[in-house]
């Protein structure tokens, strides 16, 4: 087949068959219109004769009319159907690629290297420009003041034009250290450079002149479509979009906008059966999920409720023997059994933490709403934190809290939650002789308090966690080493199910605030989030 296409080139050509014969013979040997291949070989054989350089360049034009012939010419009722990408795969497996003139290659390279050549070649029609018109030293001049750029300091001056093998062999490979967007800004910046050396000497006027004459140079070359890819490193000062497509032909911009429109069909398609796949892998991944978080849930309920009665248990038998009832203690034994005491205390804490947990995650029904008024569990509250507050030397001032107004409906149980945990906590990270601070104010249909403490603060690194379960601060941790680590999440738990919203400020040692904002009433229509 491919000795009857090479005839078709004139029996002077057979003697000495290049990869551009085998190329155009591939192409007409894949071709179904039979005028087209006349026509397209008679052009490749007009060019031929001219061909006195030794460059295959000038057949770059050709073989990319001929490729959009046959992408945009299906042949009806069967036959290899192909794209842009499978031809010039296919290509590459007819010819050596590797034997075509640089500039031909660029056609066969990936998407990346196909983008970083095209502005290599871009920069290297400046630089020879700047070389041959003002001169060598002007030239090393404006490359010198690029290179604390590293990567533009990869670029190497020969003679009167550029070398780019450091970025062909290290950049254009490597996608994770040189991503495309920071090599088009490197290139963007050495273009503008460029730019303003020519300006510099010859003026703005001929200085765009000279780059519209490159950029039709490359488009007369290639095509629009390769052309239009040294748009994205000339800066926007030299020629806004519209002037630059306004040198291409209205031809050339439909042809764009149809191949651009088939490839997104073509992604979106492919997007689509992609969404699908992945929605049913999450549907399905969220299903064993659910049941693994149920049976978690299911554990630490059973666990818990199976610890927390022998703890109750040995809290009793010790609370008889602080209290005398099974005979006098020496002084060392109540101190040992009053630690024990505090730190069975403690385990009891957290396993009423984690109930606290599985019952607000398992269950919203168990909420009990009245219209109460939050003052009485606040001072409900207080009265528990006593022993701490005493323990710690720390005085809580309520002298901010408007008593009268502070009603709302509410599950007074929880709420009691969230009043326990934010005033224990600043109880706990506060030093003696501190004052914690507690207002409540009605404001509009909501009530707000806000619980200030003049602790050890929440470290600005740390903030977004704090809400999250089992997380504690690191200063937290140094600062008292016991803790589950799940209070406030619970206390964001109870107020977002309450429709409200729990928020804080906060300095490293300079201490914290926390504020809660409840509505008044159930009924949405009622409520004003803040």
């Amino acid at each position: 087949m491919l000795k009857t296409l090479f005839s078709l080139f004139g029996s002077n050509e057979t003697k000495s068959v290049t990869e551009v014969d085998k190329l155009f013979s591939f192409l007409a040997s894949i071709s179904h219109n039979p005028d087209a291949i006349e026509n397209f070989l008679y052009q490749f054989n007009r060019l031929k004769r001219k061909h006195h350089t030794g460059e295959d360049r000038i057949y770059i034009s050709l073989y990319l009319s001929w490729e959009e012939f046959i992408v945009s010419n299906q042949p009806a009722g069967g036959g290899k159907q192909y794209t842009k990408d499978t031809l010039r795969q296919t290509i590459a497996q007819q010819i050596q690629i590797s034997e075509l003139d640089e500039s031909f290659r660029i056609v066969f390279l990936s998407q990346r290297a196909q983008i970083i050549h095209m502005y290599e070649v871009f920069v290297e029609h400046l630089v020879t420009y700047i070389s041959s018109t003002l001169g060598m030293q002007v030239l090393t001049k404006t490359l010198r003041n690029t290179h604390h750029d590293s990567f533009l300091a990869k670029i190497q001056q020969v003679g009167r034009t550029v070398s780019f093998d450091l970025i062909n062999r290290s950049v254009v490979p490597n996608t994770v250290d040189y991503p495309l967007d920071s090599v088009t800004k490197s290139f963007t910046y050495l273009v503008g450079a460029l730019y303003n050396t020519i300006e510099l000497s010859l003026g703005e006027k001929v200085t765009r002149g000279i780059f519209e004459h490159i950029f039709s140079e490359l488009k007369q070359t290639y095509n629009s479509e390769l052309a239009a890819i040294v748009l994205q490193i000339i800066p926007e000062r030299v020629l806004g979009l519209n002037d630059w497509l306004s040198l291409m032909s209205k031809q050339e911009l439909e042809s764009q906008v149809r191949a651009k429109t088939e490839e997104l069909q073509r992604f979106n398609d492919s997007l689509e059966a992609k969404v699908e796949e992945r929605t049913r892998e999450l549907k399905k991944a969220y299903e064993d999920l659910k049941l693994l978080d149920d049976k978690k849930s299911e554990f630490i309920s059973v666990a818990a409720h199976q610890l927390r009665t022998p703890l109750s248990g040995i809290k009793w038998s010790m609370g008889m023997f602080l209290a005398g009832e099974l005979g006098p203690l020496s002084t060392e034994q109540r101190e040992v059994l009053t630690q024990m005491n505090t730190t069975n205390d403690r385990v009891i804490s957290i396993i009423n933490d984690l109930l606290d947990i599985d019952l607000l995650s398992r269950d919203k029904s168990n909420y009990s709403f009245t219209a109460t008024n939050l003052t009485t569990i606040l001072d409900e509250t207080l009265k528990d934190l006593a022993p701490q507050m005493q323990s710690k030397n720390v005085h809580v001032d309520t002298t901010g809290v408007q008593r009268d107004t502070l009603t709302a409906e509410v599950d007074s149980e929880k709420i009691r939650i969230v009043f326990q945990n934010l005033i224990d906590n600043a109880i706990k990270y506060s030093d003696a002789g501190d004052t914690v601070l507690v207002t409540g104010v009605k404001l509009n249909t909501m009530l707000q308090f806000s619980i200030k403490d003049q602790g050890i603060g929440i470290p600005a690194t740390q903030q977004e966690e704090v809400f999250e379960r089992f997380f504690r601060a690191e200063n937290a941790v140094r600062r008292i080493t016991e803790g589950s680590g799940v209070g406030l999440y619970i206390v964001k738990k109870v107020v977002e199910d309450h429709n409200g919203r729990i928020w804080f400020e906060s300095a490293e040692n300079q201490g914290t605030t926390f504020y809660v904002s409840i509505p008044v009433s159930r009924n949405p229509h009622d409520q004003h989030l803040l």
